[in-house]
């Protein structure tokens, strides 16, 4: 489902669809990182587990007009965060390693 040049090259209904990570899933119960295949992005994490990141955990990056925002462009400061069993967060990971004790399902888009 990917496309050349980012989601600017999906219909308004495709774009839809892949930002609601209807281009697969993926589970992740092993605490060996999780790289999507090429084109794909990982969307959104719905924790199963408490889930805690590894600090190499890798978002796309993104720059803010603001630099006292309270936004990071990579995942390394999203290390040691944990996300509660049962919560989802969104964002547009390029890869996701967190500890070995966590169960979760990746969504693709």
């Amino acid at each position: 489902m990917a496309k050349k040049g980012g989601i600017q090259g999906y219909t308004v209904q495709e774009a839809q669809n892949v930002s609601m990570g209807q281009a697969g899933v993926a589970y992740l119960s092993d605490g060996d990182p999780y790289t999507p295949p090429t084109g794909s992005v990982v969307v959104a994490i719905q924790a199963i587990d408490d889930c805690t990141f590894e600090t190499d955990t890798a978002s796309e990056s993104t720059n803010y007009a603001s630099p006292a925002a309270a936004h990071s462009s990579g995942g390394d400061a999203m290390g040691a965060l944990t996300i509660p069993s049962g919560v989802t967060i969104y964002g547009r990971f390029t890869s996701v390693h967190m500890t070995s004790s966590c169960k979760a399902i990746l969504y693709l888009g």
